[in-house]
């Protein structure tokens, strides 16, 4: 008795304990619950340890998918029952033949112009809510960035110089990378779209690359403090671009801050004073 009680007591603290709280809380994921106790992580033998840890990190990651596509799809409802209004009501005036609207060619004309906004959103909506798993079907290769980014800005350098905005590229030496490509290149669509999108004509853009980040520089009127933490929100868009052809389908910033997560990616994105603007910047 002496010797095993001491014994039986470590056995239950040591090895029943961990495994009857790692079964608790298999059981509270599988109802739903995904606020797992951390200490699994902390008791019992080193293998349990890993375990408790492996099981805490999965539970975390599915808390934040969730979290994640529950927001999403919020955003989408919320941006979706505008043009699905605005179309059963004008669908509805037509049918009815009341005033103006029994102009049918030129109403029908605008309803095809909000079935094909809402194409476009869906679409927009779907390459979104995918991008984890595409990322996962990515691999990682080493490239110099310095190399592929010229190419690149091409098409942005024309734009902006069709509107009239200066567009600098300066690389300072290379840029190793081990990413893939594809993602890395979402991300620097979106930031140059945005760049060009919000520069006013008659200003500049200038994209610097250094060795260990790149930063992306735009002259406009600097976003308020307070509403920059928003942007990165799916389809938020600030006071001054609500418009969808102004101000973009505000999925852009969204896309950069689940891309960058899921590439393990800082970046920084704050105003500028002199000049006025905003700038971006991606660590590598």
């Amino acid at each position: 008795l002496i010797i095993t009680t001491p014994l039986l007591w470590w056995f239950t603290h040591t090895i029943v304990k961990p495994i009857t709280n790692l079964q608790k809380a298999a059981n509270s994921v599988a109802l739903g619950n995904f606020k797992v106790d951390n200490e699994l992580a902390n008791h019992g033998p080193e293998e349990l340890r890993e375990v408790g840890q492996s099981f805490n990190k999965m539970s975390i990651a599915i808390d934040n998918l969730i979290s994640n596509q529950h927001n999403l799809l919020s955003s989408i409802s919320h941006e979706l029952k505008t043009p699905v209004t605005a179309l059963n009501a004008i669908l509805e005036n037509i049918i009815l033949g009341v005033g103006k609207y029994k102009d049918r060619d030129t109403y029908l004309v605008q309803c095809k112009e909000i079935t094909t906004q809402l194409s476009s959103m869906i679409k927009e909506v779907l390459d979104a809510s995918k991008i984890d798993f595409v990322m996962e079907q990515q691999n990682a290769e080493p490239f110099d960035l310095s190399e592929e980014l010229p190419a690149f800005c091409e098409p942005y350098c024309l734009i902006a110089k069709a509107k009239q905005i200066e567009f600098l590229l300066n690389t300072e030496g290379s840029c190793p990378v081990l990413l893939p490509k594809k993602g890395l290149e979402k991300i620097l669509s979106n930031l140059l779209s945005n760049a060009v999108s919000y520069t006013p004509s008659g200003h500049g853009i200038q994209v610097t690359l250094q060795s260990d980040k790149l930063i992306i520089e735009n002259e406009c009127k600097p976003i308020p403090p307070d509403k920059l933490p928003r942007l990165f929100e799916p389809f938020y868009r600030p006071d001054f671009a609500r418009d969808r052809k102004d101000g973009g389908n505000g999925l852009g910033l969204y896309i950069v801050d689940t891309l960058s997560k899921a590439l393990h990616l800082h970046y920084t994105f704050i105003p500028m004073t002199s000049p006025d603007g905003m700038q971006f910047i991606l660590y590598f």
